[in-house]
């Protein structure tokens, strides 16, 4: 496993929801966070692309964003099969995705993201309603060559 986010941030909501067949539907867990800080680094694999194109294509020499990448930058990555700690509560083979990245000065990049926790217990519900609006930590690590770029 890769740690890819290690960062503080805020949960923005939540959504309780069955999915799955008729005869065998599972709950899920959307949660979406917002205000992570994530690497240039994240925010180029996340485009397909790699740190020094994106570094140079989103910020100018003084490290302040270029003009045209003020608006938020979205990608249809999925990050599948993570490990997602939110306040030491551990979550595995959680589907991460949704990305959406402000870009500010100093190469700063700050993300809205949503992560699926599939089949959670029983307790894991109310632990993450509790959390809703506060700052939590958020710790995202990745198998390797889990990483999805939608077409």
């Amino acid at each position: 496993m890769t740690r890819i986010i290690n960062s503080a941030g805020k949960i923005k909501a939540l959504n309780i929801r069955k999915e799955g067949p008729q005869d065998d539907k599972v709950l899920a867990i959307d949660v979406k966070f917002g205000d992570v800080s994530i690497t240039p680094e994240l925010l180029a694999r996340l485009l397909g692309s790699d740190e020094e194109t994106v570094l140079a294509s989103f910020w100018d020499e003084a490290r302040d964003p270029r003009f045209l990448a003020l608006d938020p930058i979205g990608s249809m990555a999925e990050l599948r099969h993570c490990r997602v700690t939110i306040e030491r509560m551990r979550l595995d083979d959680c589907l991460v995705r949704k990305f959406k990245v402000a870009l500010g000065s100093l190469n700063a990049c700050r993300a809205e993201f949503s992560v699926t926790v599939n089949s959670p217990t029983s307790n894991v519900a109310a632990v993450l309603a509790e959390l809703v609006a506060e700052d939590v930590g958020i710790l995202v690590d990745m198998a390797q060559g889990e990483l999805e770029l939608a077409a």
